[in-house]
């Protein structure tokens, strides 16, 4: 009897604690993504607290600089191998207004590395392009790049702020053919530094842009705007597109436009150029034979292929 007691007692024991250790080892990936959680937020909120506790304290400053970007790249490398990455994104909006650099920096990467599922962050990314240090908001660009279609709405509400107009253009752009619904918003107004920045974004985003720049290069001046930066603005943009904008750019040397253009983007405009020197336009003809002079000193192996002059 006695020994029926005992194999039944050490049975309950073993199988209480294989059921304890089961338990363990399937809770213990949740409570170790809980705990980077909770460390990546204790971290932003030590830096955020760090200059009004211990501004005084050069020792403190220094080890917080040299140690809370470690524990937070580690919380979040755990975060990536238990693919629960997609938890830290609203802390990682919060560690964008961080006054770490390096800090709003790891976090946009962190957001660009999450993807799509890092959307809810985009609010906070289109403010983080404001940012003064040149790596933190090329790091949000490339984060709204990496989100996709979803941040397109932020950006182009964002083409308002005069304040970061430029940099908003710039990530329009690398958002690439997908950003065409903000074709209507860009080149509307703004500096020459941000039409250009504009035009460069319209380049990006494919074909569907290029009448609007090609529009652009016969558009009258006004105000203080010059004829050259104009036509520069719309240059950039078909340039950007390469091939695809030949026939814009052949129909803009009617204008005197879009040669530069065309000689950036070399060997492949000559047979289109060619063909212009058949036209009935006498200025279209003299402008097609100006490039196909610069385009024969670096190609001469295409010198074969100049038609005998048309007829006046």
């Amino acid at each position: 009897m006695n020994r029926r007691r005992r194999c039944l007692f050490w049975f309950l024991h073993a199988l209480i604690i294989g059921g304890v250790g089961l338990a363990a080892v399937s809770l213990w990936p949740l409570c170790r993504v809980r705990l980077a959680c909770h460390t990546i937020e204790m971290t932003i909120l030590a830096e955020g607290h760090k200059d009004k506790r211990f501004r005084d304290c050069g020792y403190c400053n220094s080890m917080y600089a040299s140690e809370i970007v470690p524990i937070f790249d580690q919380a979040m490398d755990t975060l990536f191998a238990h693919d629960a990455e997609e938890a830290a994104v609203p802390l990682l909006g919060m560690a964008l207004v961080s006054e770490n650099s390096e800090l709003r920096h790891g976090a946009a990467r962190y957001l660009a590395r999450i993807g799509p599922r890092a959307k809810q962050a985009v609010p906070v990314l289109v403010i983080t392009l404001r940012d003064q240090d040149r790596h933190v908001f090329d790091s949000a660009m490339t984060a709204m790049e990496h989100i996709g279609a979803a941040a397109l709405p932020p950006l182009i509400t964002a083409l308002g702020d005069t304040e970061s107009r430029e940099r908003v253009c710039e990530a329009v752009g690398r958002l690439g053919p997908i950003a065409q619904p903000a074709n209507p918003h860009l080149l509307d107004h703004g500096t020459f530094p941000e039409q250009w920045a504009a035009a460069e974004a319209l380049g990006s985003i494919g074909l569907a842009a290029a009448p609007g720049l090609a529009r652009r290069l016969g558009t009258p001046v006004t105000g203080n705007e010059r004829l050259d930066d104009v036509t520069a603005v719309a240059e950039v943009g078909l340039r950007r597109m390469g091939e695809p904008a030949i026939p814009y750019l052949i129909d803009a040397l009617r204008l005197g436009a879009g040669a530069d253009a065309l000689c950036d983007i070399g060997r492949a405009a000559i047979p289109a150029l060619v063909e212009a020197r058949k036209s009935d336009d006498v200025r279209l003809r003299e402008e097609a034979m100006k490039v196909l002079q610069r385009l024969y000193e670096t190609y001469p192996d295409e010198r074969g292929s100049l038609p005998p002059e048309a007829p006046p």
